[in-house]
């Protein structure tokens, strides 16, 4: 009788790699369909939605930053956390500009920061941007990968002492 011979891509279980016998994970694709860039002195509100908010009484997240935008989103530095699949309205001011983007969205993810409990990311996907936005995030991308900016972003950092953020 012949005996079973396995791929010798994978050794039978608990021999010749140390481990219980499980495969490797494969790697994590990515699913992002926009580029991700990072962005400075940006403000950001946060509304959460519903029948009140259309009344301008809904409850509103002041944001601490807009951490990254695309087309496909932005990550929020947040005070409080946002529950998974909230409806929202997020406003991104750019002082560069002087002007912003408001588009409506839905929270994908919100997690406490690392270092402070105080502090909440959330991930922020945009829904029906309109063109006019979309257009001000590819200016904001060509502004914020441009050789100028980033050596002026590198001035700014070694002639401004650190700073100690106060809780307002």
């Amino acid at each position: 009788m012949a005996e079973l011979q396995l791929p010798a891509s994978r050794p039978p279980e608990g021999q010749g790699d140390g481990s219980s016998g499980r495969l490797p994970k494969p790697p994590k694709r990515e699913l992002r369909r926009h580029l991700r860039f990072r962005i400075d002195d940006a403000s950001a509100q946060v509304s959460l939605k519903g029948f009140l908010t259309s009344f301008g009484l809904g409850k509103v997240h002041k944001a601490r930053a807009a951490i990254n935008l695309s087309e496909g989103g932005v990550l929020l530095l947040t005070r409080e956390p946002i529950p998974e699949g909230t409806p929202v309205t997020v406003r991104i001011e750019m002082e560069r500009y002087s002007d912003f983007i408001e588009a409506a969205g839905v929270v994908k993810w919100c997690e406490q920061g690392a270092h402070r409990e105080e502090e909440y990311y959330a991930g922020i996907e945009f829904r029906g941007l309109a063109p006019g936005d979309l257009k001000k995030i590819a200016q904001m991308r060509e502004w914020f990968n441009s050789p100028e900016y980033k050596a002026r972003r590198a001035t700014r950092r070694r002639t401004q002492p650190p700073t100690i953020e106060t809780n307002s």
